[in-house]
């Protein structure tokens, strides 16, 4: 049996969301029996990103954007280059630290 736990944090703007889930986030890395944590913030402001200190900033979004430029507007050869690396990009966004 596993041991995965799934934490969400809601709530209007304002309430200290980011800030609640950046203490949370810091005791659990101290925490040995935390295991891996995988964080996922879904404010397009990116506060968490901020708070927890971490300095470049890619995002699923960047990578989507760049996806829909290159289909409208990339001759062929742009577009099966960036087939190929799409697995690359979608990689580059997730900041593991």
């Amino acid at each position: 049996m596993n041991n995965h736990r799934v934490i969400a944090v809601c709530g209007k703007g304002g309430v200290g969301k980011t800030a609640f889930t950046t203490l949370l986030t810091k005791v659990m890395i101290e925490d040995p029996q935390a295991g891996k944590l995988l964080l996922v913030d879904a404010d397009p402001a990116l506060g968490l990103h901020y708070a927890l200190g971490r300095k470049e900033i890619k995002t699923i979004g960047t990578v989507r954007d760049e996806i829909l430029r290159v289909a409208e507007e990339g001759d062929r050869q742009a577009q099966e280059e960036l087939a190929d690396k799409v697995d690359y990009l979608t990689a580059r966004v997730l900041d593991e630290g």
